[in-house]
């Protein structure tokens, strides 16, 4: 999960649908809503180009939607509610055969809560990963921040076959490369920079995994 920190202004056609009443059908108002392309670019260059919960790249094949962390049945009143609406990965696009449900994120949260948001700004300090590619709480945690931490990445499906696939492919192919560069300062210095760093403004994929397990060859 990424921190997503919205501007302090939101885009204008989303910011003149919320000073509107409150939608009585939030679901056929969103529908109809015409800023959701406007409301998509502004997300998209906030988060780096990144799914605010699994950290994958959304200018793939992948593909992305408006995602409402509230959900607007539970919630209408923030259907329009720029801090409540992220972008997140579709489902779409994330078949996989091997995966019996390989689903994740705001389509399969659907209407659950979460208890911890992209939106708090300290949401990263929950969560760590091990070599295997599983997203887990971090053992300084406390017993509730624990429970709020896992109940979290459960209800986001984070922990599917195909992102810990794709996360321990990630390390591994990172730690071959590092490897490789340990007798060259200079080398590995410039992969980590694009490892850990935004390039034109958007990073790769799973940023906390490399950070967590890369920065630390940083030289």
């Amino acid at each position: 999960m990424i921190f997503v920190r919205h501007h302090t202004t939101a885009p204008r056609k989303l910011a003149s649908r919320f000073s509107q009443p409150i939608p009585t059908n939030p679901r056929q108002s969103w529908q109809s809503f015409d800023g959701k392309q406007e409301l998509k670019d502004n997300l998209l260059f906030i988060q780096n180009g990144l799914c605010a919960y699994c950290e994958i790249r959304l200018d793939t094949n992948i593909g992305s939607h408006l995602e409402h962390i509230e959900s607007k049945t539970q919630n209408p009143s923030k259907t329009f509610e720029y801090e409540n609406i992220v972008c997140s990965c579709i489902k779409d696009s994330l078949e996989d055969s091997e995966d019996t449900n390989p689903i994740s994120c705001g389509h399969f949260k659907k209407n659950r809560q979460i208890d911890i948001k992209p939106t708090n700004n300290d949401c990263e300090r929950y969560f760590s990963f091990d070599l295997f590619g599983k997203v887990i709480p971090k053992n300084n945690l406390t017993t509730t921040e624990t429970i709020k931490a896992q109940n979290t990445i459960d209800v986001l499906n984070l922990n599917c076959k195909r992102l810990k696939r794709q996360r321990e492919a990630v390390l591994e192919e990172g730690f071959e490369i590092i490897n490789e560069l340990l007798d060259n300062s200079e080398a590995l210095n410039y992969f980590l920079d694009l490892e850990l760093n935004s390039v034109n403004n958007n990073y790769f994929s799973f940023i906390n995994l490399r950070r967590e397990h890369f920065k630390q060859f940083k030289i």
